[in-house]
């Protein structure tokens, strides 16, 4: 089949390791040596009729769930300050020993598990905006890169 993008290439399946994807929340997931998709040799352009579509989705959402949970994995806490941090983020009490066994959190928790684990101090900010503190958010200074900035809790150590 001729390449509709560029015109010169011709599309086939191609398959093979080192290639990834934007899927979802993650920017770069792996995907599958062996998942086949229609590229253009020319271009790079990739091709898919709704039945490719649907079965690259359903390879891909397998290859998402187990990098979450492999993310996740990474940034549990220990037993002791599992409970706490089920409390606070409103989790059921043993969410986080369920993911341990197997269960696929959701983005958003693996996220915030992230910054926990990062910093943990943000626990005590969740904790206190949960018991009603005021929560002002610190402005950015110019020496610190955006993503650096830190809420301060009023009335908290």
């Amino acid at each position: 089949m001729k390449c509709h993008n560029c015109h010169m290439g011709t599309v086939s399946p191609v398959a093979g390791p080192g290639r990834t994807t934007r899927y979802k929340s993650l920017p770069n997931l792996a995907v599958p040596a062996d998942l086949a998709i229609m590229t253009c040799n020319h271009c790079a352009e990739e091709w898919m009729a709704p039945a490719d579509a649907k079965r690259i989705d359903e390879v891909l959402d397998v290859v998402y769930r187990q990098e979450l949970r492999r993310r996740a994995l990474e940034v549990l806490p220990g037993p002791h300050e599992a409970a706490r941090i089920e409390r606070d983020l409103g989790l059921s009490h043993g969410y986080i020993s369920r993911i341990r066994k197997g269960k696929v959190p959701s983005a958003d928790l693996v996220a915030l598990l992230a910054l926990i684990y990062k910093r943990p101090g943000l626990l005590r900010e969740i904790e206190a905006f949960w018991e009603g503190k005021a929560v002002k958010r610190v402005q950015p200074k110019s020496k610190r890169r955006s993503g650096d900035d830190e809420a301060v809790v009023e009335g908290a150590a």
